[in-house]
């Protein structure tokens, strides 16, 4: 008998079914982290709960969301009831850098703020920032103490917490589930490059917004479901987390209470009858309109920290070697490899007239030819034209397939990268670098090895990255093409950060406009919105210096300081008053000038004004 969990095999001695023996168990070979096998153990025993009945994987099954009702003591119950709000459970894949935990953003918090629970009043964290154990560990202690325990049951384990489970295997749990990863981007390329559709969509999600006619201006979901990770918490008004938008192509129930998946509604019984297609049904929370569904494509190839490379095989045989895909899918998985983006390995045999002779071939792209190479034996070299002159003969078969490297583990969890800022809280739009005339940008970002490799649209690019703290700056060696990019870095032998926008625009081309004259200057007024403040400047030019002289209504002409030109930027700044400056700051086109003016008291805030202004015939 197999047991997945524990990756043993059992023989039983069934002779007598009333009364069936384990007499032996061989143990399979399993490179997982022992500590992430314990927990996984503990995850799925049903001696998790005070019952003895269910275990945790009971309600999160290899992960995904299923509808079950909370218990009577979680802060979801219904106020000043004993109804309970039945909620569909969250999935535990990707729980790392998405603390805290839940609907109500209360479980394994190490930030602290507002809460479902404490809508307007700010609580301090419940875990310890830059320990995401501490926050597993108290998202799974309340588990245990709620929905694990019979109500009333006294049952406290070796350090006196409620609920079954030792503190060591409540560890191993936290451990464990930090280990779950989303598998693959279902629908992201061999090739490794997102769509144009997809990229589409990622514009569509984080910055053109869904064009809601019911709202005055664009719905943008990244304001809320924010890069890395498509969470955030501390939500205003609400105190409730933004779930995640990963995985939603495997999950078919939305929002806390599954409340638009009811099948009395007409809407929802016509996807029901059609088997509840996730696309159909996550449509639905942008109101089926067609200009957004480009989100969908998103979700299906955006990053979970894998290659669209990873995982791909292909066979080279009599047969396949004549299959344009077969040339074309190698290729990719080749250049790939060459990026280190994935390990290219084939297993096959060499054929002649009396045997067939097994062999094991690694792709290595570091010499002067890239070269398949036995991985034992004498460690023969050949080419891949080679290969395939021998397979077209029959006389070679091999099927190559795309592995990953060895630093992919809980202690290697997926880079990260975010727009400058804190992780966690909703903070309105995301302002994603936009790059004119310089190639680096800052951001923030963590989980960023030493050697880091730079992606950009799905390809390795030279650039350099420097890190500190979660301050990240990269410098690409070649800015690409005018338009939106999406950033990656990749750790070496590691996975891949999620998909970061970033922006490049043409260099703007600098304009030497001339200042000299008396230009007449109307400047807001915010006292009398309906009549401007009259002003006038007149700029001369001493030697290699301007100089300004200016005017207002009916006071005497004072000197202006600090002018300057850039291009066809134009500042100066002049006295108003012994305690007041007024500062100038517009943009010269012709004969005409625009900008503001900011009154700057010696003590108190500044107040802006626009103004605008023409030049005198001269």
């Amino acid at each position: 008998m197999l047991n997945a969990v524990a990756n043993t095999v059992s023989l039983v001695d069934v002779s007598d079914p009333t009364s069936l023996e384990v007499t032996a168990t061989i143990r399979l070979e399993d490179p997982t982290d022992q500590e992430v096998k314990l927990g996984r153990i503990a995850f799925n025993t049903a001696a998790a709960s005070t019952t003895g009945t269910y275990s945790c994987a009971s309600c999160h099954p290899d992960g995904p969301h299923r509808p079950v009702a909370l218990g009577p003591e979680h802060p979801g119950s219904s106020p000043g009831g004993n109804q309970i709000m039945p909620r569909s459970t969250m999935p535990i894949r990707g729980l790392r850098d998405t603390e805290p935990f839940h609907w109500d953003g209360i479980p394994g918090d190490p930030y602290g703020g507002n809460n479902s629970a404490n809508i307007r009043r700010k609580v301090k964290p419940n875990s310890r920032p830059g320990d995401p154990e501490s926050a597993a560990r108290h998202l799974i202690d309340g588990g245990l103490a709620n929905t694990m325990m019979m109500v009333g049951d006294p049952t406290v384990n070796d350090e006196g917490k409620a609920g079954e489970l030792s503190a060591s295997q409540r560890d191993a749990m936290a451990k464990f589930i930090l280990s779950v990863t989303y598998p693959p981007a279902q629908r992201r390329a061999y090739t490794n490059v997102v769509s144009t559709r997809a990229r589409n969509g990622f514009e569509l999600f984080h910055v053109k917004g869904d064009n809601d006619p019911g709202k005055r201006k664009p719905n943008i979901c990244g304001n809320c479901h924010r890069m890395p990770f498509l969470v955030s918490t501390n939500t205003p008004g609400t105190g409730m987390d933004a779930p995640t938008w990963r995985g939603a192509y495997d999950r078919w129930l939305i929002l806390p209470q599954g409340r638009l998946n009811i099948i009395d509604f007409d809407f929802y019984r016509r996807i029901a009858e059609k088997g509840a297609p996730e696309r159909r049904v996550w449509q639905m929370s942008w109101g089926s309109r067609r200009r957004f569904d480009p989100v969908w494509d998103m979700v299906l190839e955006n990053s979970t920290g894998f290659s669209g490379s990873f995982a791909r095989q292909v066979t080279l045989n009599r047969t396949s070697i004549q299959d344009d895909l077969t040339s074309d899918l190698l290729d990719a998985l080749e250049q790939s490899a060459g990026e280190g983006a994935i390990m290219l390995q084939g297993d096959g045999a060499f054929i002649d007239d009396t045997k067939a002779t097994p062999v094991t071939l690694a792709y290595d792209h570091r010499g002067k030819e890239a070269a398949y190479v036995e991985t034992g034996g004498d460690r023969r070299s050949f080419t891949r034209k080679t290969l395939v002159s021998l397979a077209s003969k029959g006389r070679f078969v091999a099927t190559f397939t795309a592995g990953l490297g060895t630093r992919v583990d809980l202690n290697h969890p997926q880079p990260a990268l975010w727009t400058p800022g804190p992780i966690h809280p909703q903070r309105g739009r995301q302002k994603f670098p936009v790059l004119h005339g310089t190639s680096t940008m800052t951001i923030s970002g963590r989980h960023i090895r030493n050697n880091a490799r730079v992606i950009v649209d799905g390809r390795r690019v030279p650039g350099s990255i420097k890190i500190k703290r979660d301050v990240v700056t990269i410098a690409l060696a070649e800015l690409p093409k005018t338009g939106m990019h999406l950033l990656q870095v990749q750790n070496p032998g590691g996975l891949f950060s999620n998909d970061f926008i970033f922006f490049v625009e043409a260099a703007k081309t600098e304009t030497t406009a001339n200042p000299v004259g008396t230009w007449r200057l109307a400047v807001k007024s915010k006292s009398r919105p309906d009549r401007d403040h009259m002003y006038s400047i007149q700029i001369t030019r001493e030697g290699d210096k301007l100089v300004g002289v200016h005017t207002r209504s009916k006071s005497k002409p004072v000197k202006a300081t600090s002018v300057t030109r850039s291009g066809s930027e134009l500042s100066f700044t002049v006295p108003r008053s012994s305690s007041v400056i007024m500062v100038y700051k517009g943009t010269i086109a012709g004969d005409s000038i625009s900008g503001t003016m900011e009154y700057r008291p010696q003590d108190g805030s500044p107040s802006r004004r626009k103004f605008s202004g023409r030049r005198e015939k001269r």
